[in-house]
């Protein structure tokens, strides 16, 4: 899939999802959104259900039912402790550091996390 590097609509949202219904399998495919607008329109709904998608919505401001959430709160830890006006250390020194100091566990644990919750979410009614 083409990688995007400007921001989403409701009409790149349906390109996008009309692109992977097109290139992923025929069988059962969940798609996970959070509460942005976009993903809800009825054009986009239409397109996943008629192709059998099954639909999630998750809950905003909720770590636990969001886990990058918790991956960012870790990250923006590391950066905010090196965040100093007497160091000389420019923003850009201070991302890169804290990047480095994310581990692939902590990657793997939001992963587990995001199996954990996602049949606990909520899924969209018929609009």
């Amino acid at each position: 899939m083409n990688k995007q590097f400007f921001p989403q609509n409701k009409i790149t949202f349906y390109e996008f999802v009309r692109e992977c219904m097109c290139n992923l399998p025929n069988n059962t495919n969940i798609f996970v959104t959070d509460n942005v607008q976009f993903p809800h329109s009825t054009e986009v709904y239409e397109v996943m259900e008629s192709q059998g998608c099954q639909i999630f919505l998750i809950s905003p401001f909720l770590p636990q039912l969001n886990p990058i959430e918790l991956l960012f709160s870790k990250w923006k830890r590391f950066i905010k402790s090196g965040v100093s006006i007497f160091n000389g250390n420019t923003p850009l020194l201070v991302i890169f550091a804290a990047s480095t100091q994310m581990l692939i566990t902590d990657c793997a644990g939001c992963i587990l996390e995001s199996t954990c919750f996602a049949s606990s979410s909520p899924k969209r009614k018929s609009c």
